[in-house]
């Protein structure tokens, strides 16, 4: 715009002093010539740009992270799914057999229970040492071995060391708990008693593992959608007791205990989401970070063991999905854990299973995000 108005300029002005009504063939012509007289640069829009390269919103590695984080969702929403389907059919069941008021005391049980567990075990901070110390756990006395296990494969998996917990109990079992800072590995006394040195490292890396993933998470929220159920169960029952005393109708209290009973019942479903996958993948870090052999070495012992369960039992055995071992049955539809000998087939095949490689509708999701950024 600047070149046109100095061009025009000139022009006028040579017009002017030739005292000539100028033709448009030399007003083009004094143009030209006066451009180059000045050696004026031509306009901005006049040059040819080189090629410019995309602006990268998101990496390829950020976008197949992305991925990672929405399936690695998948089980949890899942979970609040079943939940929430399992929470209004009973509330719909009481309300349509004894009223409003069973269905709202049902209901607020639930809700209740399951804010105040999920708020205290994992979302306020030191949720995972208080999951511990529920289970009798400890940082007084905690052997070296255990120490030392947990830095080593804490290390290798590169990430903070959690603290390190004993929990007094002739049980053989570990556990890992809490997110952030506040991250836990358990080990029971039987463990520590019944292993050598290698297995209990394998053991250990095995819980690291469910940190590295993230599973703890998962496993905290399972536990509060059974605690809360059973808060609802517990509330129905001492009203059945209460009601006995006065000698009154109890009939809305027993509508209450039942439903509480059923749903505590279908809850246990809740925690089978995705937790065999989850020990298969936390296996195959142990076998990367110290020996496949030293894990099912332990897993065959703790097998063998066979000792009851006394301190792991606290509440009510909600975290029972999220121990090392947990024989929950002989129906293998209804364990959260994969058989022994499942875990050491995998082991032995050299390559254990680990995270199922993300769905195609994570993929979508996560391009989705991408381009919501951009």
């Amino acid at each position: 715009m600047r070149l046109r108005t100095q061009c025009l300029l000139l022009c006028a002005t040579n017009a002017a002093a030739l005292q000539l009504q100028p033709a448009p063939q030399l007003i083009l012509l004094l143009c030209a010539t006066n451009a180059a007289a000045l050696q004026l640069q031509p306009a901005p829009q006049l040059i040819k740009r080189p090629h410019q390269q995309p602006r990268v919103i998101l990496t390829t590695e950020q976008v197949e992270k992305l991925e990672r984080s929405v399936a690695a969702a998948l089980p949890a929403v899942g979970q609040w799914a079943a939940f929430g389907g399992v929470v209004s059919a009973f509330t719909g069941f009481l309300w349509g057999w004894a009223g409003l008021p069973a269905a709202g005391l049902y209901a607020s049980s639930v809700a209740s229970g399951t804010a105040w567990a999920l708020a205290w075990d994992h979302i306020m901070p030191g949720g995972g040492r208080r999951v511990a110390e529920m289970m009798g756990g400890t940082t007084v006395g905690v052997p070296c071995s255990v120490r030392d296990a947990v830095a080593k494969t804490a290390a290798a998996a590169k990430m903070p060391a959690p603290a390190a917990y004993i929990v007094p109990t002739k049980e053989p079992n570990a556990f890992a708990a809490g997110r952030g800072r506040d991250r836990v590995v358990a080990v029971t006394q039987g463990l520590v008693d019944l292993l050598d040195r290698r297995e209990l490292e394998a053991v250990v890396a095995h819980e690291v593992g469910h940190l590295k993933h993230g599973d703890t998470g998962r496993a905290a929220q399972a536990a509060a959608m059974l605690s809360g159920l059973s808060a609802a169960k517990r509330a129905g029952d001492r009203m059945v007791a209460n009601k006995r005393k006065e000698k009154s109708d109890a009939s809305v209290a027993a509508a209450l205990a039942a439903a509480g009973a059923a749903s505590s019942a279908a809850g246990l479903l809740l925690r089978l989401a995705g937790s065999r996958r989850d020990e298969f993948a936390a296996d195959a870090v142990a076998a990367q970070f110290v020996d496949a052999g030293a894990l099912a070495g332990a897993l065959k012992k703790i097998e063998a063991a066979g000792a009851p369960r006394d301190k792991l039992h606290a509440r009510a055995g909600a975290y029972a999905h999220a121990y090392f071992s947990n024989d929950d049955g002989p129906s293998r539809w209804l364990r959260t854990h994969p058989t022994v000998e499942a875990r050491i087939n995998a082991l032995k095949s050299g390559a254990p299973p680990g995270r199922a490689p993300p769905p195609a509708w994570a993929r979508f999701a996560a391009e989705a995000v991408a381009e919501s950024v951009s």
